[in-house]
């Protein structure tokens, strides 16, 4: 991530501190050159500051920038009795954050794992989309929605998949070509675990037919995508088909 003229590697994650004892919070520091040629880490941050009276489970970070500097984080927070899916943002490179803003507020339904990237329309608007898992018509299904960061004005929340299987652990982004692509996991009939993927290239007005890119008889979850240079779409999961859980990574063109 950049702020000014530097650059920063930033990472999030969920953990228990003696500093704040049976709960989960979100924490995190970045990798940064304070000086020329000297990397370092800085110390490691928790995101929820006082004032916003936080308890319980916040894990599952999902962190990036904007193109006007702002860093955003989704998680999912158990605060209200069941997991919702809770967005910030801070526009000074994490010297103070916004209060929390609920993106799913369900009741009674378990919204988790999300995934949070930046979008860029045709005309070259920015947006957010976050996808996520929830439990709310029965069984776990893929979710996404969009925000648009200026106003804060969060689209409608739409399904992605709406099956008999558990599809669990979203991951979301775009590519160079302006589609957009959603992987998960999805607990098959067979009780194995695969990974799929589906893009649009119509701004969620339809999607491709899903595609399994394990296909094996293994557990393979938690997905991430990503693309490089050459237009390469990148998937990294992990994966029990060497015995124990591996991580596991394929590539392929984009449509």
């Amino acid at each position: 991530m950049r702020n000014g003229g530097s650059y920063a590697l930033w990472v999030a994650w969920g953990a228990e501190r003696a500093t704040h004892p049976s709960n989960y919070d979100i924490y995190y520091k970045y990798f940064y050159e304070p000086s020329p040629s000297n990397w370092q880490w800085s110390n490691e941050v928790r995101l929820a500051p006082a004032s916003w009276d936080y308890s319980g489970m916040d894990q599952e970070p999902s962190i990036i920038q904007t193109q006007d500097g702002t860093i955003w984080v989704a998680w999912c927070s158990d605060v209200d009795s069941d997991y919702d899916i809770y967005l910030t943002r801070s526009i000074d490179f994490g010297a103070t954050w916004e209060q929390p803003y609920n993106i799913t507020n369900n009741q009674n339904t378990e919204d988790m794992y999300p995934s949070i990237t930046r979008i860029i329309d045709n005309t070259a608007n920015e947006y957010i989309w976050i996808a996520w898992h929830s439990n709310s018509d029965g069984d776990d299904e893929i979710y996404y929605t969009e925000l648009d960061p200026v106003s804060m004005t969060r689209g409608s929340i739409l399904p992605l998949t709406q099956n008999e299987y558990q599809d669990r652990h979203s991951t979301i982004m775009q590519t160079n070509n302006g589609n957009i692509w959603i992987a998960w996991d999805r607990l098959t009939a067979a009780n194995s675990f695969e990974v799929y993927y589906t893009f649009t290239s119509n701004w969620g007005a339809s999607w491709s037919t899903p595609v399994d890119i394990t296909n094996d008889s293994h557990v393979d979850q938690t997905p991430w995508l990503t693309q490089t240079w050459d237009g390469k779409v990148w998937v990294v999961w992990a994966t029990d088909r060497a015995g124990n859980l591996e991580i596991y990574t394929m590539c392929g063109v984009q449509p």
